[in-house]
């Protein structure tokens, strides 16, 4: 269970992170009403396990309690022998009392246990994910085992789970070996996770995402541009300038020429609101990368 870009960006915020569902409201079976106990939901969990978004809103109804009875019964499912019911205490643990996480330091070792003794690919992702969330960096030299594994879903929970833990130095050259994934969502994440998520600067990370520029996905491409925008590396401007001026113009880029400041971008800019409109986002390039007289 993993978060939008934009909720990642929330992280400093100490925003509560959903999963790109409203845990306000769950849509109970027949009758539309919400389990009164925490035995109950946990139950639903386990019957809806892989449903979204049923899922992913009951196992947010349990985080939100963050209580000590929620807390016991993720543990048992932890404990368990069954995968099903090990990945519902992991993902529950995950995040539970976001943001200010009550049970961090009892949580970690039930995590790394799932982790440990699991064999199926489902709950190895539920525990790597949850290590992510649970921010220990004890967690990391138990994730980095799986950076190369075969399957994408497992590298994915992989790349997540580093962005969490990127104040180890080994996330960060974790992250680099994943922009070279041959997944593009996971290519994407780790871009991210190097570009936007710290605000490390070293000439290997500069590297990584430099060598993005020619990814032939454009939302990767444009990551790695908003990365060394942010760092105010002058060999974004000739790539950005293209992607400004391509048929089809992402977000990012526009992004990307706000943080970079570069009057080089103006002319661009101002063809892509002529041809697209105006909206916030885009005035702000505009205003930014103006030379000031």
């Amino acid at each position: 269970m993993d978060a939008s870009r934009n909720e990642y960006l929330h992280l400093n915020e100490y925003e509560s992170i959903s999963d790109e569902v409203d845990p306000s409201w769950i849509v109970f079976e027949s009758n539309n009403e919400k389990p009164r106990s925490v035995s109950d939901l946990i139950s639903f969990a386990l019957k809806h396990n892989g449903e979204d978004p049923i899922y992913g809103e009951t196992v947010w109804e349990l985080r939100e309690q963050a209580s000590r009875e929620v807390f016991e019964e993720a543990r048992r499912l932890c404990e368990s022998e069954s995968p099903v019911k090990q990945q519902v205490g992991c993902d529950i643990l995950a995040q539970l009392g976001a943001p200010h996480m009550p049970f961090v330091a009892e949580s970690f070792p039930l995590v790394a246990s799932v982790l440990a003794s699991a064999d199926n690919i489902e709950t190895q992702s539920a525990a790597l994910s949850a290590l992510g969330w649970l921010g220990d960096l004890r967690g990391v030299e138990l994730i980095l085992p799986f950076l190369d594994h075969p399957d994408r879903d497992i590298r994915d929970s992989v790349t997540h789970a580093l962005i969490g833990l990127r104040l180890d130095p080994r996330s960060i050259d974790g992250l680099i070996h994943l922009t070279k994934d041959v997944d593009t969502e996971i290519r994407d994440w780790a871009t991210f996770g190097l570009g936007t998520m710290t605000d490390l600067d070293a000439p290997e990370l500069r590297k990584a995402l430099l060598e993005r520029f020619v990814d032939p996905d454009g939302v990767t491409r444009c990551e790695a541009l908003v990365g060394l925008a942010r760092r105010k590396d002058e060999r974004v401007l000739e790539p950005l300038i293209r992607e400004l001026s391509s048929e089809y113009v992402l977000d990012l880029a526009v992004e990307a020429a706000a943080l970079l400041g570069d009057p080089g971008c103006c002319p661009a800019l101002l063809d892509l609101r002529e041809i697209s409109g105006s909206d916030n986002g885009l005035e702000e390039a505009i205003e930014r990368c103006t030379p000031a007289f």
